[in-house]
């Protein structure tokens, strides 16, 4: 009987795993759909993407649920788009990001805009998984990582100071480690989502400095936090873009997965690909089909997507939307070999990007 009961709760077990996995996919590909529909201007395609998504995900991430508000509003569903400020209300973005963000103008006239300003705080206290606790042990974590850079930047980089300055990233990057084995992984339902200028909405979360220079100052193929991220990628705790651009931005990218985010660069009106590792390990012309199959595993949308929102954020500097697509901008060389080198070490995407 013991073993059968034991069947049975594996059996659930695996279903339970396969169905959440399932809808961590369709989430991602609905709001993939969703901004490639507002990079047409189609926003009523969009509203009904973000719909579908949000059936999949009840805790969606902030800058979703930003960009579904900026649909609803521009499909005139204020209703929807009001309900849902009250929902991006308890990931504590704040007061001021309500106030002070011009694009919510239109919301303002509704009584609901008024009961969300008067009842700020209870809406934030309402999420019981927001931990105040966390913050105060992370604040001087940061604190210390950015003196101690800031320290080496000034000295003129000095070598003594840098070599001090990596061994307390890793003192820093141990005392994270810590926190995610008490809390769990840090999401942005339980430390409240990243906000600049208390308007601007963040890709990453505020402690996305310590994970980087750890991963840039390590010399192993993996790092300690990449089993963290990949379990909370898989808990739909983690964006698939803030994980791929963690890994992207490593000092060892040769030796881990690569997944083609951090090297797009424009450079008079042209959009080039830096090339990398893989362009000299794979057959000519399949680097596309290739990195794909590795976005795929952590529900990234294909390159040619993240093509397509390139252009978008370059062609609308001024985006009232918030979608990741992030290209480096050149305006000149110092000198002739220079540019040549970039030419030669560089892959041609698309002439003529701006409008």
């Amino acid at each position: 009987m013991t073993k059968y009961f034991i069947l049975i709760f594996f059996s659930l077990y695996f279903i339970y795993s396969v169905n959440a996995q399932e809808n961590l996919l369709a989430y991602y590909n609905n709001v993939n759909k969703a901004e490639i529909a507002i990079t047409k201007e189609s926003y009523k395609k969009a509203g009904r993407f973000y719909r579908r998504a949000f059936s999949n995900k009840q805790i969606p991430f902030a800058v979703d649920l930003y960009n579904s508000i900026i649909t609803n509003i521009k499909i005139n569903r204020t209703d929807d788009a009001i309900l849902q400020c009250f929902q991006l209300a308890k990931y504590r973005v704040g007061k001021n990001f309500f106030i002070n963000n011009s694009s919510l103008t239109s919301l303002r006239k509704l009584q609901k805009w008024h009961e969300l300003l008067n009842n700020i705080d209870s809406i934030e206290n309402s999420n019981k998984l927001y931990n105040p606790e966390i913050l105060l042990a992370l604040n001087p974590i940061l604190n210390k990582d950015f003196n101690t850079h800031h320290e080496w930047q000034i000295s003129n980089k000095n070598n003594k100071l840098k070599e001090e300055m990596h061994k307390i990233d890793d003192s820093l990057s141990n005392n994270l480690i810590g926190l995610f084995q008490k809390y769990g992984y840090l999401s942005e339902y339980k430390i409240g989502a990243s906000v600049q200028c208390d308007t601007l909405l963040l890709f990453q979360p505020i402690f996305y400095i310590i994970l980087l220079h750890n991963y840039q100052n390590i010399s192993r193929k993996d790092t300690i936090f990449s089993p963290i991220l990949r379990n909370g990628l898989n808990n739909g705790e983690v964006t698939p873009t803030f994980f791929s651009v963690v890994q992207d931005h490593g000092s060892n990218i040769e030796e881990r997965i690569f997944y083609g985010n951090t090297l797009y660069v424009s450079y008079l009106g042209s959009l080039y690909r830096t090339k990398d590792i893989l362009d000299s390990n794979i057959k000519k012309g399949t680097y596309n089909t290739y990195i794909n199959k590795l976005r795929k595993t952590i529900y990234l949308c294909p390159i040619e997507d993240l093509e397509k929102k390139i252009f978008y954020n370059i062609n609308n500097p001024n985006s009232e939307f918030r979608i990741f697509g992030p290209a480096d901008k050149i305006v000149a060389f110092s000198d002739k070999e220079s540019e040549e080198f970039f030419y030669k070490n560089s892959v041609l995407i698309r002439k003529n990007i701006n409008k």
